[in-house]
C-alpha cells in the first residue's frame, strides 16, 4: 500500500501471522522463485483480447515500468494509471478502479463485444 492509512490493521496482522508461520514463509519463497522462473513476457503479444491494465503509479512490488512494458507488448490493451496508489489499486482506490473498469466495459459495448442486461 502506498497510502498506509488504507491498510486494514486486521488484514496486516493476519498477513504477518501467516508469513511468520513456517508454511507461509515457505510458500512466499516458492512464489518468488516461480515468478522469476515462469516469466510470461514473451507470451503477452499473443493476447489478442481487449485487456485493461490498472496500475498504481507508486507500485513498488510490480513497478509502473512493467505496466508500460505490458501495454507495449499487448496489441489490444489499455493502461489506466491510478495516482497515489500502490500494488493493490482495487483496495487502495476502489472508486477510480471502478471508474476505469466501467469505462473499459463501455468501450467494449461500443465495439459490440459486450452486451449489458437491462
Amino acid at each position: 500500500f502506498y497510502d498506509k492509512s488504507k491498510m486494514n490493521p486486521e488484514d496486516v496482522e493476519r498477513a504477518h501471522k501467516l508469513l511468520n508461520e513456517r508454511g507461509g514463509a515457505r510458500a512466499m519463497v516458492k512464489l518468488s522463485k516461480t515468478a522469476r522462473r515462469d516469466n510470461m513476457t514473451d507470451d503477452l503479444g499473443d493476447i489478442t483480447q481487449p485487456t485493461l491494465l490498472i496500475w498504481g503509479r507508486e507500485d513498488v512490488v510490480t513497478p509502473p515500468s512493467a505496466g508500460q512494458g505490458f501495454l507495449e507488448l499487448m496489441p489490444d490493451a489499455r493502461l489506466s494509471w491510478l495516482d497515489g496508489c500502490g500494488h493493490a489499486p482495487m483496495i487502495e482506490a476502489p472508486e477510480p478502479f471502478g471508474v476505469a473498469m466501467h469505462s473499459f466495459f463501455d468501450e467494449l459495448a461500443q465495439r459490440g463485444m459486450l452486451k449489458f442486461k437491462d
